[in-house]
């Protein structure tokens, strides 16, 4: 009876159309708006309810100056921000500040201007913060999940956009590619495969990363990977402290349609583009794969571990640092540095003309 009817039900378009439909109203409903709802309404009772009392500001700061100095990548300059942390906290800095939200601001400028590291930050989770294992690279992703997750883990990844913004293809054949983020693989693989699929025809590719603020590295070497026509060592991620070390190559097979290491490929920059962003501008620009076009990026190379300080305030710690294998270097502190450089609002309009020009040279 029930497979009957499970048959009868998905051989009616109208009504495989109307299940759809209600699958994803009940997907929207209850995995994006009522949550972001219930987070909303949940800052706002619990930073209410929440007030940081001088023992609490105490216990944050010597909970964040412990981590900083066991865990940062930098063992010299972790002591000297632990130090002045904990001096700030003896000098009653910090003093009159209730807020949970502006005390994790306050303590986010406090580390970033210490360190000069713009990855170093404090969060305020009204959620709460579960108890974390401090580990410097996260473990690999399990896809292991109960049917009902599965299902709804499914739909949205085919509702989200992960990070693939726009791909769009000019009639002069210049594709253009916007990737405001990088997620990891098991989300981006098949955005990543349909935008490629979508700009497989194109004489050029135009890659805007102007509004994207980071993400997975894991990400970064899956998008590389469309551009190599063999496997290509991007980069080595080093935690100088333990010893770790991660080496980031391309992959030899991607989903959808791979674009080869023969057409020009333009990669535009702005003074947002940041971590992730960074990383795959600065391996194809390295690679000699890409001309990049634009402004100086903001400059952050140390990938980061997730602490807990307490059952709300999580401080995010960088641990590790990029290490080109061409350049034996990387950006931190001074950004990718363009190979053309003009302002970020011109750079499309002057990638496209050249990559229409280069193009019509080859035809």
């Amino acid at each position: 009876m029930l497979a009957a009817r499970l048959r009868r039900e998905f051989s009616d378009p109208y009504r495989l159309a109307k299940g759809i439909a209600f699958l994803a109203i009940a997907y929207l409903t209850l995995a994006v708006i009522l949550p972001s709802t219930l987070a909303t309404w949940q800052e706002a009772h619990t930073a209410g309810r929440l007030d940081v009392t001088p023992a609490m500001r105490a216990e944050l700061v010597e909970s964040l100056a412990d981590k900083v100095s066991r865990r940062y990548l930098d063992a010299a300059k972790a002591a000297g921000v632990a130090a002045a942390l904990r001096q700030a906290e003896r000098d009653k800095e910090y003093d009159g500040i209730s807020s949970p939200g502006q005390f994790a601001r306050l303590l986010t400028s406090e580390l970033q201007r210490l360190s000069d590291d713009r990855h170093m930050q404090v969060i305020f989770a009204p959620e709460g913060v579960p108890v974390l294992e401090e580990r410097n690279f996260p473990p690999p992703y399990k896809d292991e999940q109960p049917l009902p997750a599965w299902l709804v883990d499914r739909l949205g990844r085919y509702m989200a956009k992960f990070g693939v913004e726009e791909a769009t293809q000019s009639e002069a054949g210049i594709a253009y590619l916007r990737i405001d983020g990088f997620e990891r693989p098991h989300r981006s693989a098949e955005k990543f495969a349909a935008a490629m699929d979508r700009l497989a025809g194109s004489r050029a590719l135009i890659i805007d990363l102007r509004n994207n603020s980071g993400g997975n590295r894991d990400g970064v070497a899956l998008l590389a990977s469309y551009f190599f026509d063999q496997p290509t060592h991007l980069s080595d991620v080093v935690a100088p402290r333990s010893g770790e070390r991660l080496q980031m190559w391309t992959r030899g097979k991607v989903e959808g349609a791979h674009y080869g290491s023969a057409r020009p490929v333009y990669i535009l920059t702005s003074h947002a583009t940041f971590s992730a962003g960074e990383d795959f501008a600065y391996a194809m620009q390295t690679r000699k794969r890409a001309i990049v076009v634009g402004e100086t990026t903001r400059g952050g190379a140390h990938p980061m571990a997730p602490f807990r300080l307490s059952p709300y305030f999580l401080a995010l710690i960088p641990v590790a640092e990029t290490i080109s294998p061409i350049t034996h270097a990387n950006w931190e502190g001074a950004g990718v540095r363009p190979d053309i450089a003009m302002p970020a609002a011109n750079a499309r309009s002057y990638a496209a003309a050249r990559a229409a020009a280069q193009a019509a040279l080859v035809r």
